[in-house]
């Protein structure tokens, strides 16, 4: 059975006419008669009483009538919903969510793409910048986040920067760097430095950091890597290390860190952040939200460019 049989069907029984249902229908008249004699044959019962004079409906096509226009019915709203979701109008998009650093922009993007798209549910997944690049290739997110600079993207992802933003030190309240207005690389230069990310997972952290004193003119520090940004605010509160963090709003994140300013030489090392989404993904779902992102970024730059408050 196919949905051209129903069609056929509906406009014969609500005719009672096959020539003027072959009219409405546009097709022969014969072909009409053959399609509904298959559809009875498929069916295995009769639809219709019919003579040279007229037409009617047995109990059995009374019932396909009524179930075969809900069929054509819920065929057009379905065919409507594909065509919308097709053009990226309609239907979920999976995004990554890294907390503190989201905020920054994420509200105002995602408040733009609602007004323009509201038919589409985003899914915000609360993901570490490590996992998201992973995310995208194992299809848990249709777009993500990263911190690596632009020519350490992979080359399978698609980019553009959203986040451009100087450095700042968080520290535990009672830390001896805590009683500084400012801190240099070189006042840090015998602690611990946190980095979020393990091994090759998230290399991003560690060498922004690695960098900013090596522009200083200072050896690498200890880093000790941590595999998440909550271990890592927790550490800090348990002065276990210090970290340097893009300087972003919502920090500190507890009332047991502060954050600092950090004064360095030229040229200041800075985060990056960068949306990805796989090369090639012929989504419009991600093709809009891409959209949209550089549309809020360019008319409102403090998203990109933003720093946090600095007192703690």
């Amino acid at each position: 059975m196919e949905l051209r049989h129903l069609r056929y069907f509906v406009a014969v029984a609500e005719a009672l006419s096959f020539r003027r249902a072959a009219e409405r229908l546009r097709v022969a008249h014969p072909a009409l008669s053959n399609q509904i004699r298959d559809l009875e044959d498929e069916l295995a019962v009769r639809l219709l009483d019919r003579n040279t004079s007229r037409v009617r409906l047995t109990d059995a096509g009374r019932v396909l009538l009524e179930e075969a226009r809900a069929v054509l019915r819920r065929t057009s709203v379905l065919a409507q919903v594909v065509r919308e979701a097709g053009a990226g109008r309609s239907g979920r998009l999976a995004v990554g969510n890294v907390g503190p650093i989201s905020a920054t922009f994420m509200p105002a993007v995602l408040l733009a793409y609602r007004e323009r798209f509201p038919q589409v549910e985003v899914m915000l997944h609360e993901m570490d910048l490590p996992d998201q690049i992973a995310g995208l290739d194992d299809g848990t997110l249709q777009l993500g986040f990263t911190m690596r600079p632009a020519a350490e993207i992979p080359p399978r992802l698609d980019h553009v920067l959203v986040l451009r933003t100087p450095v700042c030190a968080l520290v535990g309240r009672r830390h001896r760097l805590a009683a500084l207005p400012r801190i240099t690389p070189a006042d840090a230069q015998a602690e611990v430095i946190l980095c979020v990310g393990t091994g090759p997972r998230f290399p991003g952290h560690a060498e922004r950091v690695i960098a900013a004193f090596e522009a200083n003119g200072l050896p690498a520090p200890k880093i000790r890597r941590v595999n998440s940004s909550a271990a890592l605010f927790t550490l800090i509160a348990g002065h276990q290390g210090i970290a340097f963090m893009p300087a972003l709003p919502g920090l500190p994140p507890s009332s047991e860190i502060v954050v600092r300013p950090v004064k360095q030489v030229r040229p200041e090392v800075r985060f990056e952040m960068h949306a990805v989404w796989r090369r090639g993904d012929g989504s419009a779902l991600v093709r809009n939200f891409i959209e949209v992102l550089k549309r809020t970024i360019r008319v409102r730059p403090q998203l990109r460019d933003g720093a946090a408050n600095p007192a703690g």
